[in-house]
């Protein structure tokens, strides 16, 4: 049955439902009609997406490896996308090859210095795959390689200029770099010394006390992280310039391979490392990356959506964004375009199953034994359907955010040694849960960084959630501040604020007139197993006790209308808090405060004291997503009228009607009624074609589809 309605969908049979549909001046007139991808030398990228000649949104979804054969009436041929390997000149399948090798093997100076960890794909470890079992780590700033590397670029351009449906060129990904060789230490006491005026600027920052810049070294490391007893804020200088050196590199590789091929657009990275505690271990800083490297986005993040929105929000610019090799399960597809990638080649459809590597053939949707043929028809219907509704799904990132979640580099560079192998933090915990808790309100959530703070974006934002940045410099505070000041609102989850960027301490909430008088913090009751990552690193997990405690919320402010009693959880660390002069807003079972509102000139600034269970951020930001006056076009609510959860829904509004998204989450089926402050004439689901009678939808287990309501038209 699947597979006939797949074949009429290539066969743009008639449908009853595609005949009632009348043209709409905003998109065209739906059908199961999927159009042919335009050569790609024609597309564009503008504003966000690919886009065909006439300026329609283009959205391109392809299947690592097919680039032939009768899947390709479903799939874009693989090989729009290449990667070079340019950054280091070679691969771990290739670098026997590549005259990066024999400089590696001939000359002095070529091999990583200071580094026991992971080479971060600049080469290999002996570990690898591919080639023979020996290490290749090489160094980036040695002379040699650079020369290597340059010939090796111009032995294989060939490869990306005789491509005709080359759409981008990644330069390399899943990059991690860092290096203690003579000329890293040089170049990192050149950069420090235009950082700070003079040695003792810089003595007074990291409590030393050097003569001269000459006689400053990088702080050491062993077991691929910071020796335990680190100076602290030498080791965030360092961390900082590492970011900013590697992303020179990658700078210079980019001129270099535009001086052979100007038209492909060029990108590179390392995604994952933006939400990992071994991020000061990387030199990964993608908003470095993406405005200064990437022509397009890269997005190699796998399963969530928490990147894409992350990267969006750090690019000053909107660029199209690519995932050149998503895992993940099949489930949720729609979502990760709908989130903003424009262009994704999944993982994976193999010709035959791997002998060598017997544990990937589950994830090759022929070969899996876990993959069902109804998620492997699903995935076949959204390489379908995102042709045809590349336009619709475009929609839902064309409105920036109101809601912003601070991205902190401070707090994610500044990491105690023992928790740089933790895989998460307390900051990158809360990051998550916060986000998961923000992703149900029917409203599209960003993030926010200390740079773009710097240059006066916060005014952007109805809502800033500060999720335990505990390392902080203190101008970002004062901005903040003044956010708040001039009609802003902030939640604060602790411990944000105690510390800045150099790890002194800097007892804000003194000047907001809240007393901290004790910190119970979670006590850890052992570790995980050490894991390999999906970037190919390794982490170990701390595993914390359980200090959830039930908060009560008061009849005031945003709790004056809820319908909240006992319900929010907490979650994490507690502090026992002295509101001083501001207003408690809900307390724990004891009576101590748990939330308190601080009036700051002309906004409101919410202080918790302790972070909360992802549910409970969830009510308490459904709440003040009302209180800034952000409006939701449609709203999807459970039989109680509570915002539904499980599913993500969210509305855009055009002149003559709404579109809204629903993906399903979870393995239940879920339901909900769609709510949407304005007369209706009809809703059709835009993947069936099928007219909805009334407002109440029913999303099978992982269903995903977008609705077309159509306003009622005035006469």
């Amino acid at each position: 049955m699947a597979s006939e309605e797949i074949s009429a969908l290539l066969a743009s049979k008639p449908n009853s439902a595609a005949a009632s549909l009348e043209p709409e001046n905003e998109t065209s007139s739906f059908s199961f009609y999927v159009p042919p991808y335009p050569p790609f030398k024609e597309l564009r990228p503008y504003n966000g997406f690919y886009r065909d000649k006439s300026g329609k949104p283009v959205m391109i979804f392809s299947m690592l490896q097919i680039n032939e054969g009768p899947l390709l009436e479903y799939f874009a041929p693989f090989n729009h996308r290449l990667e070079s390997y340019t950054v280091g000149g070679g691969s771990r399948y290739n670098i026997e090859s590549s005259p990066v090798y024999r400089a590696f093997h001939s000359h002095q100076g070529t091999k990583r210095v200071g580094w026991d960890g992971w080479c971060g794909h600049l080469i290999k470890d002996r570990w690898a795959m591919g080639g023979k079992k020996e290490d290749v780590v090489i160094c980036l700033e040695s002379p040699h390689i650079k020369d290597a590397v340059l010939e090796y670029m111009k032995m294989h351009s060939a490869e990306w200029k005789n491509n005709p449906d080359l759409l981008y060129n990644i330069m390399a990904y899943e990059l991690q770099y860092i290096c203690f060789c003579d000329k890293s230490q040089q170049m990192f006491r050149e950069w420090l010394g235009k950082k700070y005026s003079t040695v003792q600027e810089l003595n007074v920052c990291w409590n030393t006390s050097y003569g001269s810049f000459s006689e400053i070294k990088a702080p050491e490391t062993k077991n691929a992280r910071p020796v335990d007893n680190v100076n602290r804020a030498a080791w965030y200088d360092w961390a900082d310039f590492n970011t900013r050196r590697f992303t020179d590199y990658l700078t210079w590789i980019k001129k270099e391979m535009q001086k052979i091929d100007a038209e492909v657009p060029i990108c590179a990275g390392g995604t994952s490392s933006m939400l990992s505690s071994s991020n000061s271990v990387t030199g990964i800083d993608e908003e470095l990356i993406i405005n200064e490297v990437d022509d397009v986005i890269l997005n190699e993040s796998g399963g969530s959506p928490i990147f894409s929105d992350l990267l969006l929000s750090l690019s000053s610019s909107k660029k199209v964004m690519v995932e050149p090799e998503m895992g993940g399960s099949t489930h949720n597809l729609l979502l990760q375009f709908l989130h903003g990638k424009s262009d994704i080649s999944k993982w994976w459809w193999g010709s035959y199953p791997s002998k060598e590597y017997m544990h990937m053939n589950q994830t090759s949707l022929p070969h899996s034994k876990e993959i069902s043929l109804a998620d492997i028809d699903e995935v076949l219907r959204i390489g379908l359907d995102v042709r045809r509704l590349g336009p619709e799904i475009a929609e839902f990132t064309m409105n920036d955010p109101q809601i912003a979640i601070l991205y902190s580099k401070s707090s994610i560079l500044q990491v105690p040694p023992q928790l740089i192998q933790a895989g998460t933090t307390p900051y990158i915990k809360e990051i998550r849960s916060v986000w998961e808790g923000s992703r149900f309100l029917g409203c599209r959530i960003g993030f926010i960084s200390e740079k773009q703070i710097l240059a006066k974006k916060l005014s952007d934002f109805k809502l800033l959630i500060v999720p335990a940045a505990k390392y902080v410099p203190p101008e970002i505070v004062k901005s903040i501040k003044e956010y708040v000041a001039g009609g802003g609102t902030a939640v604060i989850i602790p411990e944000s604020f105690v510390f800045d960027q150099y790890a002194r301490e800097l007892n804000i909430t003194d000047e907001l007139g809240i007393g901290i008088e004790s910190i119970i913090l979670p006590d850890v009751v052992g570790t995980q197993e050490r894991k390999q990552n999906y970037d190919q690193s390794f982490s170990r997990e701390i595993i914390y006790g359980n200090v959830n405690r039930r908060i009560k919320v008061s009849d005031k402010d945003i709790f004056s209308k809820s319908d909240i009693t006992d319900q929010l959880t907490s979650d994490g660390l507690l502090l026992k808090i002295d509101p001083g002069q501001n207003e408690i807003l809900a307390e724990f079972e004891d009576g101590q405060p748990a939330i308190v509102l601080a009036r700051i000139g002309k906004g409101s600034l919410y202080y918790l004291a302790s972070p909360l269970e992802t549910d409970s951020y969830h009510q308490l930001f459904s709440l003040l997503t009302d209180r800034v006056g952000i409006r939701r076009a449609v709203k999807a609510e459970d039989s109680s009228g509570n915002l539904i959860t499980g599913a993500e829904v969210r509305g855009v509004e055009r002149e003559s009607d709404y579109l809204v998204y629903a993906s399903n989450l979870t393995s239940d089926t879920l339901e909900f009624d769609l709510r949407v402050d304005a007369q209706i004439e009809s809703i059709t689901d835009l993947r069936s074609l099928q007219q909805i009678e009334d407002r109440h939808i029913i999303l099978k287990p992982y269903g995903e589809t977008i609705f077309k309501i159509e306003k009622k038209r005035k006469f």
